[in-house]
């Protein structure tokens, strides 16, 4: 079949598609009117945002394509929204630990439920600050308990 010639019986909703005849009959040749191309996307400020913040800029052409393909699935706010837990997340990574950009693409990680690592603070035991830690439990034994 040719790039000119109609595939029968694939019908699309009126709009949906460039250059589908008045019969929504749709050329084998064509493509969504709202998919991007590899250089739109490139050059979108969406990606260029997406780019500026992922923590581990490696393989751009392959995190280009993934992000397309993502276009297809989520807006790019949803994607940003994603990629900024993420990137908190994984700030103190060293970047070998870090996912590349199409593999957090294309494994819908913006979807991802971030658990931040938990921090230990070093515990003062001076005796200036055991001294402040009993004037305050001190203080805190006279507040009236109320039952609930």
């Amino acid at each position: 079949m040719g790039d000119n010639e109609k595939t029968p019986g694939l019908l699309v909703q009126a709009g949906s598609f460039e250059n589908a005849d008045e019969g929504g009959i749709l050329s084998t040749s064509l493509k969504p009117a709202s998919v991007k191309t590899f250089d739109e996307v490139k050059s979108s400020n969406e990606f260029k945002a997406f780019w500026a913040l992922y923590p581990r800029r490696v393989a751009k052409a392959k995190a280009v394509m993934a992000y397309r393909k993502a276009l297809g699935k989520v807006s790019p706010a949803v994607i940003y929204e994603g990629l900024e837990r993420f990137a908190a997340s994984v700030h103190s990574l060293d970047s070998l630990y870090i996912k590349h950009a199409s593999t957090w693409l294309d494994r819908e990680c913006w979807e991802d439920e971030i658990s931040m690592p938990r921090v230990t603070l070093p515990v003062d035991t001076s005796e200036q600050n055991l001294a402040k830690w009993e004037a305050f439990e001190a203080e805190r034994a006279k507040i009236p308990r109320v039952a609930l």
